[in-house]
């Protein structure tokens, strides 16, 4: 690594990975490892990439997903789990697919798609905070600036992002999409 972008990129995929794992602990999931070879693959309708175990005389699986044996675990009794791991899926290669890649999963017992979509918001905003001192993302253009973090259930009614009305009926807001404007004429 001696171009400086890329000693860059490694240190902030490493910050960002940290700061995920950290806010995972600090919400009380417990971080799994799951099995990369499998009898059977499941998970995703990918193609896996097939491997031979001499000691056993048989053929495994590559993973190409951990959501059942997460989804085993919370079931289980696990009612927080995340795993950040490499999945294997042999579908080709170009430059915008790689068939090693890195993922993330996670799960919560009695959560639901607002619970995840919480989490997701929270998570890419602390690493963002985390790699770069705020919630924005530096690109080539202007600052792209994220939309404020979501309360809690209970808390304060969002500031809403465009083409969302909210309201607040009991303590959990809810937002409602509307039509987009219309665009300018021509």
């Amino acid at each position: 690594l001696t171009r400086p972008a890329a000693r860059d990129m490694v240190r902030t995929r490493a910050a960002v990975v940290r700061s995920i794992r950290e806010n995972f602990f600090r919400r009380d999931y417990l971080e799994l490892e799951t099995p990369m070879l499998q009898v059977i693959h499941g998970g995703a309708a990918a193609r896996p990439f097939i491997t031979h175990m001499n000691a056993f005389d048989m053929d495994l699986y590559l993973r190409i997903a951990t959501e059942i044996y997460l989804k085993r675990a919370v079931v289980g009794g696990v009612d927080r789990v995340f795993e950040i791991n490499r999945n294997f899926r042999n579908e080709g290669a170009d430059a915008t697919h790689n068939p090693e890649f890195t993922a993330l999963e996670a799960y919560e017992a009695y959560g639901d798609y607002t619970t995840m979509q919480l989490l997701t918001q929270r998570l890419v905003q602390e690493a963002a905070t985390g790699v770069h001192g705020e919630p924005v993302l530096p690109l080539r253009l202007p600052l792209l600036g994220l939309p404020p973090l979501l309360p809690e259930p209970g808390a304060s009614s969002p500031p809403c992002l465009p083409h969302y009305s909210c309201s607040q009926p009991k303590s959990f807001p809810l937002c409602k999409e509307e039509p987009p404007p219309p665009p300018p004429p021509l």
